[in-house]
């Protein structure tokens, strides 16, 4: 949230492009006052406070919602980024508490990721706040976090962080979030999962520290750097 009072922390590491989960809507940052201008922005919110922002930094990176946007997943957005004369999907995820234990967060990605499918290529990425880690795939549900993994693998679509750190799901050792911003009570549960495509492209990818982001915000980055796009 208040997207506009940390915006230059993250900007400093001069983003193509930023999906920030929870921010507040376009017209309450006054991107001028920023170290940088996005060259295209999209929100989606019901609360003027808390949505989905997905910024395109990069003048060659042209970003429009798919057509094939479907609401009932209202904060898993399918963008279209176009880069010169390629395209390519992000799907940005902000999974949400509904309220019910049988129908939140990883569910609401499983359904969409269904949904979705036929979109999905080697050039797709898929980022953002999951909400969830197969350490909790024992509450019952209808479908859970190495559900979704699995779906994605048999695509060729695989965490970045994972395949690149050589790590097991739910055996990270860097975390992307501190509940109540307590250090004792880390997780991670943001995620980049990206296409073959990407994958080969990878150069580094790097999860925030508590030290350096905390007071900005319970939720660290996860800043994933690629070779050139050619």
């Amino acid at each position: 949230m208040a997207f506009r009072k940390k915006a230059d922390k993250i900007l400093k590491y001069n983003p193509d492009i930023l999906v920030v989960p929870e921010s507040e809507s376009k017209e309450k940052i006054d991107f001028e006052q920023h170290l940088k201008v996005p060259h295209q922005s999209i929100w989606i919110g019901k609360n003027v406070n808390k949505g989905l922002l997905v910024c395109s930094y990069n003048k060659e990176l042209k970003i429009s919602i798919n057509k094939t946007y479907n609401e009932d997943y209202k904060y898993i957005l399918p963008i279209d980024v176009e880069f010169n004369e390629d395209k390519f999907l992000i799907l940005a995820v902000w999974t949400q508490d509904t309220k019910n234990p049988y129908s939140s967060y990883i569910v609401q990605l499983h359904r969409a990721i269904n949904y979705y499918k036929d979109l999905f290529d080697t050039k797709t990425l898929i980022l953002g706040d999951w909400n969830s880690n197969v350490i909790w795939d024992h509450y019952k549900k209808e479908a859970n976090h190495m559900d979704v993994v699995n779906i994605l693998d048999k695509v060729g679509i695989e965490s970045i962080y994972h395949k690149i750190r050589n790590i097991e799901q739910g055996k990270e050792v860097d975390n992307t979030l501190y509940m109540f911003r307590k250090k004792n009570k880390p997780y991670h549960i943001d995620y980049i999962f990206a296409g073959k495509y990407w994958l080969e492209k990878v150069d580094n990818i790097n999860v925030g520290s508590y030290e350096d982001w905390i007071d900005y915000s319970d939720h660290m980055p996860l800043i994933v750097n690629f070779k050139s796009l050619q």
